[in-house]
């Protein structure tokens, strides 16, 4: 009735992955000896924290004229682990030259996905007045609320909007005629 240690040692490999079990399988017995509890399994359970999950704006830049009515704006995401991750996709007022209900209307979006790759689609609403402007600019982050969450190398988007609005300038009357020496 003797017994044998057979030792393993496990080595964290730093990967996230599932877990994983090992079948150890005890065969061939020598000596008339009998195999009763011939199979044993362990189960390795991962300790790494999973990979956070990665936002981006597919498109980070767009130009638009004030009559385009409403823009599309994208963000993706890729959240490689089954942990769910939530993000906002939000106007900076700070960074943006347009103003909001003036010039633009928008609200900060939330999204919330659990593993897998991900495209959300806001719009803003540009409003078309008849003010004559310099080019404005909407600029939107994408924020992280959950901790397995960051950002990726494109995490601002700028819309440009160019004015559509022209000046006229006209004479009043088809013509005038004035005698030399007299004044306007």
């Amino acid at each position: 009735n003797g017994f044998i240690h057979v030792p393993v040692h496990l080595l964290d490999d730093g990967v996230y992955d599932a877990d994983k079990t090992v079948r150890f399988q005890l065969l061939n017995p020598t000596n008339g000896a009998v195999l009763l509890n011939d199979t044993f399994l362990l189960t390795i359970v991962n300790t790494d924290p999973p990979p956070p999950a990665v936002m981006r704006f597919v498109y980070t830049t767009d130009t638009v004229l004030e009559s385009a009515g409403a823009v599309m704006v994208v963000a993706e995401v890729n959240n490689p682990s089954n942990v769910p991750m939530s993000y906002i996709i939000a106007r900076n007022d700070a960074l943006s030259t347009a103003t909001i209900v003036t010039d633009y209307t928008f609200q900060n979006a939330p999204f919330t996905h659990g593993q897998g790759i991900f495209y959300d689609t806001v719009y803003y609403h540009i409003i078309d007045d008849q003010l004559i402007e310099p080019t404005e600019t909407v600029v939107m982050n994408l924020l992280p609320v959950s901790s397995n969450a960051i950002l990726g190398v494109d995490s601002i988007y700028t819309g440009y909007i160019l004015d559509n609005d022209t000046l006229t300038v006209s004479f009043n009357g088809a013509g005038y005629s004035y005698v030399e020496g007299d004044t306007m």
